[in-house]
């Protein structure tokens, strides 16, 4: 769960530095760790997905800079970390699963999961390479 820790205080940045634009105070840091641990659990993910959606958010806003919000931040998250275990895990649920434990119908769920897709230019595939440089990089807030 420390790659959870590192990858919310990587996001608490995005933040501070306005490149997760509107942010509200009604979600803090405690909450936001809270939803990522939930989404761990929830999703069954490795600890190392989130070094993938750590790779696939930077990816979605090195394209499309100040897209992330205070509205969108969550579903942006959940969705990353679908990808990110239907590509890197051995076991992923359904969408019709995602979409019960996330409260939204199944189609949005899967209009969600193109249009996060289309933002990151399907680039889902991660060399080792990358992989290791964020891993090293998340972890040093361990």
């Amino acid at each position: 769960m420390s790659l959870v820790k590192s990858f919310c205080h990587i996001l608490c940045q995005y933040i501070e530095l306005g490149i997760i634009t509107n942010y509200k105070s009604s979600l803090n840091t405690k909450d936001l760790y809270s939803f990522l641990c939930t989404l761990h659990d929830i999703m069954n993910q490795s600890d190392e997905c989130f070094v993938i959606m750590a790779i696939y958010f930077e990816r979605l806003i090195s394209r499309h800079k100040f897209i992330v919000n205070s509205c969108n931040l969550i579903q942006i998250l959940f969705i990353a970390g679908v990808a990110a275990v239907k590509m890197y895990d051995d076991f992923s649920y359904k969408n019709s699963y995602y979409a019960k434990v996330s409260g939204i119908s199944q189609q949005d769920m899967n209009r969600l999961e193109e249009n996060f897709l289309v933002m990151i230019d399907y680039r889902l595939m991660i060399n080792e390479e990358s992989y290791n440089k964020y891993h090293d990089f998340l972890s040093k807030f361990i």
